[in-house]
């Protein structure tokens, strides 16, 4: 009894953990994009293809944190009912979040 609740604390601690890790992204994601707005002027100045990039991504981000949030990974701690993922769907997810990581490191510069 005792195992299953610290597996739950822990669950629930890392489920926390990547909530602040993807606010954290999501927020210098958000500041990259305005400086990248701001840099051009306004929107309006971005060429076609700029604002299609930038909407792609967009829709790419939003598409990989649905699927975190489907997989489990990704939302509120407080659950009653923990999804059981396969092994082909946790691999998913991790490479899922691998590649948020990868975009992260690769919009900052590195």
């Amino acid at each position: 009894m005792r195992c299953a609740l610290t597996e739950v604390e822990t669950r629930e601690e890392v489920m926390r953990e990547m909530e602040e890790r993807m606010r954290i992204m999501e927020e210098k994601y958000s500041r990259r994009l305005m400086s990248e707005v701001s840099f051009h002027g306004s929107v309006q100045s971005c060429s076609l293809y700029e604002a299609l990039q930038l909407k792609q991504n967009e829709l790419k981000t939003d598409a990989k944190i649905d699927m975190l949030h489907r997989a489990g990974l990704f939302g509120s701690p407080i659950k009653t009912q923990r999804q059981v993922l396969s092994d082909e769907e946790e691999e998913e997810a991790a490479d899922v979040e691998m590649n948020l990581v990868r975009s992260w490191y690769l919009s900052i510069g590195h």
